[in-house]
């Protein structure tokens, strides 16, 4: 089991090795944006903090926006071939499909960790670059850990999604049900829906719901 799931983290770092590294650039540059044109020394006129704050509200989206495109786009290219053959190469492998598939599911897994490793390193960077009154709090670790557990949390539900092949049909069939619905004079089901999907407390997606400040009060 551990050979293969080396020989299979192996090849998906060649083959979605352009995600990873994309994915990567955005996990540094983010948090370094965060504290652009608050360095250097003090200049009359220029609150740096304010400017902190509001770089780190705006950058907020972005973190989020990091987390979605990294899971998706690795759930859907983690399956893309497999699903496009048919499970082909699979049947020609001697282990059972459901071993295959988890080890598979496994490896793209763990190519998110890079990801969350660089956003940590840049955080702390960039946390250790600015001077911040006691009231400013940074959050590079919650920040890192959100990143990953977000972006798990998606590519598990595209690998779902991927994995029902023709069944599929039914989560845009759901969503097209929900918006007429919702355009007959019922808002209030898609209301519930997506408090239900992200605020519950027990809904694996309120991880996406949520500050993703780096700093603030």
């Amino acid at each position: 089991m551990r050979r293969i799931y080396h020989a299979m983290l192996r090849a998906q770092l060649r083959a979605l090795g352009p995600i990873v590294g994309l994915a990567l650039i955005g996990a540094v540059a983010f948090p370094l944006a965060t504290v652009q044109g608050t360095l250097g020394p003090d200049v009359p006129g220029i609150d740096r903090l304010t400017i902190l704050l509001n770089q780190s509200d705006a950058m907020a989206v972005a973190y989020l926006f990091l987390a979605l495109c990294t899971g998706g786009f690795l759930g859907i290219a983690t399956w893309h071939a497999d699903v496009l053959a048919r499970w082909v190469y699979a049947l020609t492998l001697p282990i059972p499909r459901w071993q295959y598939a988890a080890t598979r599911f496994l490896s793209g897994l763990t190519l998110l960790l890079p990801v969350g490793l660089g956003l940590l390193l840049a955080a702390l960077l960039a946390s250790a670059m600015v001077t911040v009154p006691p009231a400013i709090v940074a959050h590079p670790f919650s920040i890192a850990i959100r990143f990953v557990a977000a972006a798990s949390v998606v590519f598990a539900a595209v690998s779902l999604i991927g994995l029902s092949g023709r069944k599929a049909w039914f989560v845009p069939a759901a969503l097209g049900a929900l918006m007429l619905l919702a355009a007959a004079g019922h808002p209030d089901i898609l209301s519930n829906v997506i408090d239900t999907l992200f605020l519950d407390r027990w809904s694996p997606f309120r991880v996406l719901w949520g500050p993703w400040n780096l700093f603030d009060v």
